[in-house]
């Protein structure tokens, strides 16, 4: 998270602070850290957020 090109921004809730918008711009990313296909980020992401709504 301390790449350049990475910028987090607290979303402003009631409670306690747990939800950040999180912006990449032109993050390189190593091979070895790359999890799943390339450029499918936002397609894990929908399965991810749609499994944990069913659960």
């Amino acid at each position: 998270m301390d790449n350049p090109g990475i910028e987090v921004h607290p979303i402003e809730t009631v409670g306690e602070h747990a939800t950040n918008s999180v912006f990449f711009t032109d993050v390189k990313v190593p091979k070895k850290n790359i999890v799943g296909k390339e450029n499918e980020g936002w397609t894990y992401a929908k399965y991810l957020l749609t499994s944990f709504l069913l659960e």
